[in-house]
């Protein structure tokens, strides 16, 4: 498996069961896509997400209504408390050619890894489910230890775009972009505001 980013607006992602597990996945992927959600019954999480809900018992007896729900679906999820039906979700979607992100059973095509994100920036991890408490270690560090990632981005996007204008060369640009970077006083000035950042950043790497 490679990572990728794939943008998610319009596309239908079908979620197979209501419980705590299909909650967390369909918060997941209501930031984007068009999600429904098919159970007998749906946990309290579900509620205020803008997500579909079709109250549906999902059962290997009725497949013709398992086919109903993944018309023209992207993506899907089985989520259901079966793993018999799981696996039987997993193989319709395979015949389709729909991608599957199997949360209760074997590995699908698709991996929703641990993300830390902020309004500029997006950071993804996973171990390919072998240590599945790792990836949240290692995101509740990240958020932790660079709590100011965002406007450290604009940071870098602001005097980025002022180093071009002043004719620096890209090798030279990226030198300084990674020594503010690694700059531990810019990280906590920071703490005081983007605007108190970019003056230490001007003032010492800039010289203005």
């Amino acid at each position: 498996m490679i990572p990728l980013m794939i943008d998610l607006r319009g596309k239908k992602v079908v979620i197979f069961g209501g419980g705590e597990i299909a909650a967390r996945k369909a918060a997941f992927f209501a930031r984007e896509a068009e999600v429904v959600v098919v159970s007998r019954s749906f946990t309290a999480d579900l509620e205020g997400l803008p997500v579909e809900r079709v109250r549906q018992d999902i059962t290997l007896d009725a497949p013709d209504a398992i086919h109903t729900f993944l018309d023209g679906a992207f993506l899907t999820v089985p989520a259901t408390s079966d793993p018999v039906v799981n696996r039987f979700l997993r193989s319709i979607c395979r015949e389709k050619g729909i991608l599957v992100n199997d949360a209760m059973g074997e590995a699908g095509n698709v991996i929703v890894p641990a993300v830390v994100q902020g309004n500029g920036y997006v950071i993804a991890i996973s171990t390919y489910g072998r240590a599945p408490t790792l990836p949240r270690f290692l995101r509740e560090h990240l958020e932790e230890t660079f709590p100011h990632m965002d406007d450290m981005v604009q940071v870098q996007e602001s005097f980025r775009q002022e180093l071009k204008a002043r004719g620096i060369g890209w090798q030279q640009r990226a030198a300084v972009l990674h020594a503010v970077l690694s700059d531990p006083d810019v990280w906590e000035a920071l703490a005081q505001g983007k605007d108190a950042a970019e003056r230490l950043v001007r003032g010492r790497y800039l010289h203005a």
